[in-house]
């Protein structure tokens, strides 16, 4: 476990260490079926905030759940957010992912895209959303037109912090990812942070923690040319990153508890926006040894239960 001294070393003074509850919140990955007791799993953990995922687009723009399909609204997960809540805790929800139909690909109006957003806010009293686009969905140009002018309407109604999670390598974000964030510049979008996909490099990377570092030191960089009215304190805060704990997708890619060690030091001298990783689900030791592939409900290293939380829960903002 690190030093706190040690995390705190080397502070940019623009902008003073603070204990922020959601400075980590790492993904949670929601069987509608099985919906997360998100109390117990805070207390467990010590996390005091989750990112829900995914929301992602049925053939007629209706929100669902791509775990398992099911519908958006659950009355079960909002009585547990509801009672995390209660706690001191709060969740942020993602909408898009790897898998299903992203939500913009499967409305055809800015107006549709804009109403399954807010069904969903609603249904669930959301004031932190992310949009994680990856694959297809970031190539699609015009969805991606549509979602930012859907966030600017909902954005008009009330306050909602935006995220956009997105791929990077060691050298920043994808090009699409920075012509996104540049659609979302130019439309005026209040963007809260955007978090990088520190993970699934092609295999060619072993040094797991420092190169989340460097690339969330890229990442800042392209911020910066993007809002170049902010100043590098500001765009350090928009810079949120989220590993894949232990054995990735890659399977010679591994995340161990070392690298968690290095992110977090990273990430307290410079202030990210915060922290997170992928996923809650995954923050436990695997009853059957280790197995060669990424595990959907173990890390695949040794490791205690929640190990990685109570590393990446040091730090605080």
């Amino acid at each position: 476990m690190l030093a706190l001294a040690a995390l705190t070393a080397g502070c940019v003074p623009e902008i003073p260490a603070i204990d922020r509850t959601d400075a980590f919140a790492p993904f949670y990955e929601v069987d509608s079926t099985h919906p997360p007791n998100l109390p117990a799993l805070a207390k467990q953990s010590g996390t005091r905030w989750f990112t829900l995922g995914f929301v992602v687009g049925s053939d007629d723009c209706q929100p669902t759940w791509d775990s398992d399909g099911g519908p958006y609204a659950n009355p079960t997960l909002a009585a547990s957010i509801r009672d995390f809540r209660s706690g001191g805790g709060n969740v942020r929800l993602s909408f898009g992912g790897a898998d299903g139909t992203e939500l913009a690909q499967a409305c055809d109006t800015v107006d549709d895209l804009a109403a399954a957003y807010q069904k969903v806010i609603s249904a669930y009293g959301i004031t932190a959303v992310d949009f994680d686009i990856e694959g297809d969905a970031l190539k699609d140009d015009e969805a991606n037109q549509r979602r930012i002018q859907a966030i600017k309407k909902l954005q008009a109604k009330a306050e909602l912090r935006v995220s956009f999670t997105l791929p990077t390598g060691r050298t920043g974000l994808a090009t699409r990812g920075v012509s996104l964030l540049q659609q979302a510049a130019t439309a005026n979008i209040a963007v809260d942070a955007v978090n990088i996909m520190a993970m699934d490099y092609g295999g060619a990377e072993s040094d797991m923690g420092q190169v989340a570092v460097d690339a969330a030191t890229a990442t800042q960089a392209d911020l910066a040319r993007i809002w170049p009215a902010k100043s590098p304190a500001q765009t350090w805060r928009m810079v949120a990153v989220t590993v894949m704990i232990g054995v990735n997708d890659v399977p010679s890619e591994v995340f161990g508890t070392g690298d968690a060690g290095v992110l977090v030091s990273a990430a307290q001298k410079n202030h990210y926006g915060w922290l997170s990783f992928w996923s809650m689900n995954r923050d436990l030791p695997c009853p059957t040894g280790q197995p060669a592939n990424a595990a959907p409900a173990c890390s695949g290293v040794s490791q205690r239960p929640y190990a990685y939380s109570v590393l990446f829960g040091h730090y605080r903002g």
